[in-house]
């Protein structure tokens, strides 16, 4: 049964969980690692916080719908429109692209999962049912 708090904790999961673990995956150890690789770090002002939890968001939106689809037609417009970019010397940044966007996925479902009542709330037995 859903109710209304796993719901609630499943966003906060995929939006807030989400951002803190790409802030320290993503943000401290891949563009540090790239900079100590002679790659510049990220460019300021890049928006890329707000943007991954509203991709989260609709993520974890278009798995509890049960509409994956739009995932594919979100990734193909991202990629697009970098694609020039991309395609020359910033495999890099690049790479940090893709495992951002493949943790975004694997986050974003976890928070789906949890929103349908899929993975217990085991601290909290008054939720699970």
């Amino acid at each position: 049964m859903q109710t209304t708090i796993a719901i609630i904790i499943g966003y906060l999961t995929s939006t807030l969980g989400g951002t803190l673990v790409l802030w320290f995956l993503i943000d401290k150890i891949a563009w540090g690692y790239l900079h100590k690789k002679g790659i510049p770090k990220k460019p300021p002002g890049t928006l890329s916080l707000p943007l991954g939890i509203v991709e989260r968001f609709l993520y974890t939106t278009v798995f509890i719908i049960n509409q994956p689809a739009f995932v594919a037609v979100w990734l193909a417009l991202k990629v697009a429109s970098r694609w020039e970019r991309w395609a020359g010397k910033e495999r890099g940044p690049y790479s940090v692209f893709l495992i951002g966007s493949a943790l975004n996925l694997i986050i974003a479902y976890l928070g789906a999962w949890v929103a349908l009542g899929h993975v217990p709330l085991l601290p909290f037995p008054c939720l699970n049912g």
